[in-house]
């Protein structure tokens, strides 16, 4: 994961392909490093907890990924798969 990250920080659009806890899959344009709407001080520091904090553009809103569920992630013009 460390390598993917270098392509996701710095509000860089990204798409990520992962499997919701239903055991459905979610294709998902994203984005970190957003500051709208943020509220209030987080209770847990969610990469203690192996989760992926980003903005759904399609939602228009903070989403929480598993990173052991994420199957596929574009960014940069790169694909990156099996590395998580």
């Amino acid at each position: 994961m460390k390598l993917a990250h270098t392509y996701l920080d710095n509000g860089r659009f990204f798409s990520v392909t992962f499997r919701k806890r239903d055991g459905s899959l979610r294709k998902m344009t994203a984005r970190r490093g957003v500051k709208r709407d943020l509220k209030g001080n987080p209770r847990y520091n969610p990469a203690n907890h192996n989760i992926l904090v980003v903005w759904s553009v399609g939602d228009e809103a903070y989403r929480s990924i598993r990173v052991d569920s994420i199957l596929e992630v574009k960014a940069a013009g790169l694909t990156f798969s099996g590395l998580f």
